[in-house]
């Protein structure tokens, strides 16, 4: 059994005995509260820099795991931040709780414009999150077209494997995600099932390029 999950949606996920052997220990009910949250580099409906925003956002949910996309280190645009941090520390600060976050960069430049001044450790980077109030161990792997998955194993949840992508947008790259969904669905089916796939696919459910994965 596979959720798939678009960016931005926030699902509740009923764990029962009859359909999975998933278990989580946030709730008496057995909900586990799962979100994917395209940031946008922290920009927010003004065309301001406000990571804040996604911060009081998630804050706000409180999921047990979420998957973010868009997310940025060292990028001179966007105040240097390193942003999977600073997105937990703020939410430790805003709800009480540790959160635990893990981070791959898709791409990177070789500007160090960040690091020259003093406000970075490397290059500028661009890559998927996820941070949850429990710990994660990850793993990912490289997609066509420069894209990546991201997965971990989520062990309140008895080990249920969650994986984020963010796959090319724009409509004339139909045929590169459709090689991205192929990809994608060979490495998600060695994760086992269930499992939970999430993220911006950057198209519509009724897009050619899903209908024939």
């Amino acid at each position: 059994m596979r959720w798939l999950l678009t960016s931005a949606a926030l699902a509740t996920l009923v764990a029962s005995s009859a359909d999975t052997a998933v278990r989580t220990e946030r709730a008496a009910d057995g909900t586990l509260r799962v979100m994917t949250f395209n940031i946008q580099h922290g920009i927010d409906g003004s065309n301001k820099y406000n990571l804040q925003r996604a911060i009081d956002v998630l804050a706000k949910i409180q999921p047990d795991i979420v998957g973010l996309q868009e997310v940025t280190r060292n990028h001179p645009y966007y105040n240097c931040d390193d942003q999977p941090a600073k997105i937990s520390e703020g939410l430790k600060a805003a709800t009480g709780r540790a959160w635990s976050v893990a981070y791959e960069q898709e791409w990177f430049t070789p500007n160090v414009e960040c690091q020259q001044s003093g406000r970075g450790d490397g290059k500028e980077t661009e890559g998927l999150a996820f941070l949850a109030p429990g710990p994660l161990g990850s793993t990912s792997m490289t997609l066509p077209v420069s894209r990546i998955a991201f997965a971990v194993k989520l062990q309140q949840a008895g080990g249920l494997p969650i994986v984020v992508t963010h796959l090319a947008s724009g409509k004339k790259n139909g045929d590169a995600r459709q090689q991205e969904i192929e990809a994608l669905v060979k490495w998600t089916q060695k994760l086992g099932a269930p499992q939970i796939l999430m993220g911006d696919f950057s198209a519509k459910p009724s897009d050619l390029e899903f209908n024939q994965s």
